[in-house]
């Protein structure tokens, strides 16, 4: 039984190693009467192996108007070697004028499970934008200004759902709770996670995704280990901070992709990634309080985290 359950615990842990942790794609609609003008910005290694993935991707989006589907006119792609990407382009024709427009998209089939869509869209000088993930596959966009509380609600959900569907970042608030302890220390940890989520969201720089990703496994492994061979001493502050800090940075560098793909505004979405962030670290503590009466079972739950992040540093440097 514990062997399976090490290898459940790992296999959770090495989930985000399956996929990119930042995986994201921009599109952009432009409307006028019944023609629709689609451009596509996907980044390269999403679709690794494909000579044109014009084909694949135009598979997996769709658009809708009332009652009546889009027909694919043309389409096509090119690799901007410059930009990393694929820019691709169609054209879609409606049976009449576009009211609303509804749009489906699965591109989390056709690259990792935990991809994200950011969809913008214009019609007559009207506006309307999309996020489009395996959690909301689809939108009906209604090019209504929206209400400055409308979309601050809308901006908030959006970063805490960037949270509550990210493995690599609730493994990572685990992890912080593993290190934390239940109490003042765990809310200070919270703290800094957020600091410095917020301060890595304004990075503007060429860090790569992959180094992040390697930091922050590596950290989590860290921290397990402490955990394990140093008990008393995984409860210092210098440790709980430096790690929270570490792991509130790669987050952030998260958030600083989305925000620049989306075009939300930074204070709504940071508000709403904090708050997710918040209760994911309590109910985090709150297992890790009760794990702590059972010290077997909360050796057992940090030696599946060291080994989850060893895997996940170690799948990610090798398939880059």
């Amino acid at each position: 039984m514990k062997v399976r359950g090490a290898a459940a615990l790992i296999a959770v842990i090495c989930g985000p190693a399956q996929a990119h942790v930042i995986s994201m794609s921009s599109g952009q609609v432009t409307i006028e009467r019944e023609r629709l003008e689609y451009i596509l910005r996907m980044p390269d290694y999403e679709v690794k192996g494909t000579d044109n993935p014009a084909g694949l991707l135009f598979a997996h989006i769709s658009f809708s108007s009332g009652s009546a589907k889009a027909r694919l006119v043309s389409d096509e792609c090119h690799h901007d070697i410059t930009a990393a990407a694929w820019i691709c382009a169609a054209n879609y024709v409606f049976p009449e004028p576009i009211g609303q427009l509804g749009v489906e998209c699965t591109f989390y089939e056709a690259t990792v499970a935990n991809h994200i869509h950011v969809l913008r869209a214009e019609r007559e000088g009207k506006t309307d934008r999309a996020i489009l993930d395996s959690a909301f596959p689809s939108a009906t966009l209604t090019f209504r200004p929206p209400t400055a509380a409308e979309r601050a609600f809308e901006q908030g959900v959006a970063g805490a759902l960037r949270v509550w569907t990210s493995a690599a970042v609730a493994v990572l608030l685990f992890g912080l709770a593993m290190v934390s302890g239940f109490g003042r220390q765990l809310f200070a940890a919270g703290c800094v996670f957020i600091a410095s989520q917020a301060a890595m969201a304004n990075f503007s720089g060429t860090l790569a995704p992959l180094f992040a990703e390697c930091v922050a496994a590596l950290a989590l492994v860290w921290i397990a280990v402490e955990v394990i061979v140093a008990p008393a001493a995984a409860r210092r502050w210098p440790l709980t901070l430096a790690f929270a800090a570490i792991a509130g940075s790669f987050s952030g560098l998260y958030f600083a992709a989305f925000l620049k793909s989306s075009g939300y505004g930074q204070v709504p979405v940071l508000v709403g990634a904090g708050v997710a962030s918040m209760s994911v670290l309590a109910i985090s503590g709150a297992v890790v309080h009760i794990l702590a009466r059972f010290t077997r079972m909360r050796l057992f739950v940090a030696g599946a985290l060291a080994a989850g992040g060893g895997a996940w540093f170690a799948i990610r440097l090798i398939s880059g």
